[in-house]
């Protein structure tokens, strides 16, 4: 597995520590894992690959394609190996569906954007490993959430549609997506029904909170998505 001189961590709550809690988030246990909390990742992670990997963490609750882009005014290039993960989508999602935005309207501003991140990602870093995490269900494809409303039930097509974007976008760019939507199905709103399509009856788990954000456990299976896509 390639060590990297450098990761930077771009993106919205997916990638934070806010709701997982302090070195909980996905980023930060890809960077340095909590070797109490998780024995399994125990010498799995990027200081274990290069005790000298620096980390520059710009990804924030609630940022959009637009605050990533903006956030990259913080960047100064690198000509060493440098490793670029990317949470990016569902905020973007929520605001086109409250806006009602006409869906090509709202797909051709997203991707205009998203190339944008990822064309400066490449001039910035000559040697780039880029990952981006695509958006999971936490509906668990019923559209209900954990409190119950159905609000997002509107939005599952649109999820569907930035999630194959992500992936062209992605492609385009040297990029490899991560299939965290895949990987999430049954551990979400639906994750204690055994009539559930999704349902996972040796891991019946939550690992989702507050409706949409990750708790620690889907923080920790987002790095496992993260490290394993490495090597």
């Amino acid at each position: 597995m390639r060590a990297f001189d450098l990761y930077v961590a771009l993106g919205d709550s997916m990638s934070t520590d806010d709701h997982p809690g302090p070195g909980l988030g996905a980023a930060s246990l890809l960077y340095r894992n909590q070797d109490r909390i998780f024995p399994e990742f125990t010498g799995r992670d990027l200081l274990s690959l290069n005790p000298s990997t620096r980390r520059i963490h710009l990804a924030r609750d609630g940022f959009t394609a637009l605050d990533v882009l903006e956030s990259l005014a913080e960047l100064k290039p690198c000509s060493g190996p440098v490793l670029v993960t990317l949470t990016i989508g569902g905020n973007d999602s929520i605001q086109y569906l409250n806006a009602m935005t006409p869906t090509s309207i709202a797909m051709g501003e997203f991707t205009a954007r998203l190339s944008r991140i990822l064309g400066q990602l490449k001039r910035l870093y000559p040697d780039l490993t880029l990952r981006m995490g695509n958006i999971y269900d936490p509906t668990d494809g019923s559209g209900r959430v954990q409190s119950g409303h159905d609000r997002f039930a509107a939005g599952l097509p649109m999820l569907g549609g930035v999630n194959r974007l992500l992936a062209q976008v992605a492609g385009m760019h040297g990029g490899e997506i991560v299939d965290v939507h895949a990987h999430f199905l049954g551990h979400g709103a639906r994750h204690a029904d055994p009539t559930c399509p999704h349902h996972h009856p040796e891991d019946p788990t939550a690992w989702i909170m507050w409706d949409i954000e990750p708790n620690s456990r889907g923080a920790s299976e987002l790095r496992r998505l993260f490290w394993g896509s490495l090597g």
